[in-house]
């Protein structure tokens, strides 16, 4: 997975609200401490920021109860779709996205190939229309780069709505000199992040 950059910095608001929580709940504990005979570690602020943090990145930020905040799509899961090659040809593929709040990984596969992300920037300041741009590096099936399955290129997609059906459409160039277009449909929902 790598870091991923946006467009708009709606990470640094998460970043300061969940530092005045962490500070607020480790003042809160070590002042009902007073009042408790057993006497307990109080956990440091940062101690608290640093699992709400992660908590955050791992999960929470899926919510919708957030998402009005960060705006960042969630885009886990498997998509399937096609590759469509300039000369016309068509190649079936499938893309699997494992997201979390500050990290992304975008494999894909065909028949003959496997590519991986080396580096993603996500545009959320129009909502109306959400994309991702990202560098990847393509290999052949045995790991191999190969006259004609090696290479690296760069994808940009737009997430679309298409009669509530979510898909991501766009186009790809390869340093093969090739290009072409992209569209995947969601085809399975993934709830797993790192």
């Amino acid at each position: 997975m790598v870091n991923y950059s946006l467009d708009v910095n709606t990470r640094l608001p998460v970043y300061f609200l969940l530092a005045g929580i962490s500070i607020v709940i480790s003042v809160f504990i070590s002042y009902v401490q007073k009042f408790v005979p057993l006497q307990l570690i109080t956990p440091s602020a940062l101690m608290l920021y640093g699992i709400m943090l992660w908590s955050f990145n791992n999960f929470a930020w899926k919510s919708r109860s957030v998402s009005w905040l960060i705006r960042i799509p969630d885009l886990n899961g498997i998509w399937t779709g096609t590759v469509t090659r300039e000369t016309g040809e068509d190649i079936n593929i499938t893309l699997t996205i494992t997201q979390s709040w500050t990290r992304i990984d975008l494999v894909t596969e065909s028949e003959e190939t496997i590519s991986s992300t080396r580096s993603v920037k996500m545009s959320i300041e129009n909502a109306n229309c959400i994309s991702i741009l990202f560098i990847y590096k393509v290999t052949g099936r045995t790991g191999l780069e190969s006259g004609n399955t090696g290479g690296e290129g760069v994808t940009e997609l737009r997430l679309i709505n298409d009669s509530g059906v979510r898909k991501l459409v766009g186009p790809y160039y390869s340093n093969k000199l090739r290009k072409g277009s992209v569209q995947a449909t969601i085809s399975k929902k993934n709830e797993l992040c790192e």
